[in-house]
């Protein structure tokens, strides 16, 4: 029997996706206190995908290794065909002979012509602690509840740091290796699938709604005016960043879907790993021509580049070779 798939973690995949673009668009002006907003507004992006995944995984009856293993070799491959892809393409059009080896390297540790595979590499370190991670939460008496407070109150001591010297400790650090952010998050999706129905069951939706709107809202106004400035070292750990992305994530696990939005739902979200990988390349293209000191550029941009990348992703999904670029 098939297993009925829940379109509410696809959506979040989906939103997820669209607040990637956001940051990535949202972010040309500082000085902008609403492209600044935006951007912030944007930040729950990584933390819901890492527990959107750990959702999924951790709750399985087993994780075994050879079932992470394909799971990166799957990551692998798309890291690898694009890499190959621009190595042929500036062997061809430049004579330019590069190491495909080092690019597939580079692009997991955030640098290179394919610098947002990082994600994937943080990826991968969160399957290899998986299998381990899957037999301490489920062998432990409350084993969510203590792997969570473990790692967040490493996350804290970071933030608390970062508070005292006045500029984050991680700041410079590879974001692939902030390894006790994603792995915290990755838990706490797995611990969420058990908390849900506890807090569908105990907090009335009119207030479920009312606390999200207020997190959604007033984090990236608390980030804007009391940070003052993009800090990615503690922008993930902030305490009031933990409750907003927890609230998005409850929040919309708790939406209604019919059949019709459903079925829309999961086909929109079967584009997203594409659209995540093509936006920067059609931003990069876009840069060399659009002057940012102008403000409303982003805002016009935004809808613009996130239509181009899922259409892309559409039409190579639709072809044998080109769907394994684009399909996670």
């Amino acid at each position: 029997m098939q297993l009925k798939r829940n379109a509410n973690l696809d959506l979040l995949k989906l939103l997820s996706c669209m607040a990637v673009v956001g940051l990535h668009v949202f972010t040309y002006s500082y000085e902008n206190i609403w492209i600044n907003y935006l951007h912030y507004m944007s930040g729950y992006a990584v933390p819901v995908f890492f527990m959107v995944n750990g959702y999924l995984i951790l709750n399985k009856k087993e994780v075994s290794y050879s079932y992470v293993f394909q799971k990166i070799l799957h990551i692998m491959l798309i890291v690898t065909l694009w890499n190959l892809l621009i190595f042929l393409a500036y062997l061809i059009l430049k004579r330019e002979l590069l190491n495909p080896f080092l690019m597939i390297l580079q692009s997991l540790i955030q640098k290179g012509y394919m610098w947002q595979f990082w994600f994937l590499g943080a990826m991968i370190l969160t399957y290899l602690a998986a299998p381990f991670l899957h037999k301490l939460l489920h062998r432990l008496k409350n084993g969510f509840l203590t792997v969570s407070m473990v790692l967040y109150a490493i996350c804290l001591g970071f933030w608390i740091i970062g508070l005292v010297r006045g500029n984050n400790l991680t700041d410079n650090w590879i974001q692939t290796f902030h390894i006790w952010k994603w792995l915290f998050y990755f838990v706490m999706g797995g611990y969420l699938k058990s908390l849900i129905p506890w807090l569908n069951a105990h907090i009335p939706y009119l207030v479920h709604v009312t606390v999200f709107i207020l997190l959604f809202i007033g984090f990236p106004l608390y980030q804007s005016t009391i940070g003052r400035q993009i800090n990615y070292g503690s922008y993930y750990t902030d305490p009031l960043a933990l409750c907003s992305n927890l609230g998005i994530f409850t929040f919309v696990m708790r939406i209604p879907c019919d059949k019709k939005a459903s079925s829309a739902i999961v086909g929109l979200s079967s584009l997203g790993m594409g659209c995540y990988i093509i936006h920067p390349a059609l931003l990069n293209v876009v840069n060399q021509y659009i002057d940012y000191q102008q403000h409303w550029i982003p805002f016009v941009l935004y809808p613009v580049i996130l239509m181009i990348s899922f259409l892309i992703t559409f039409v190579m999904k639709k072809f044998r070779i080109t769907k394994y670029f684009v399909d996670l």
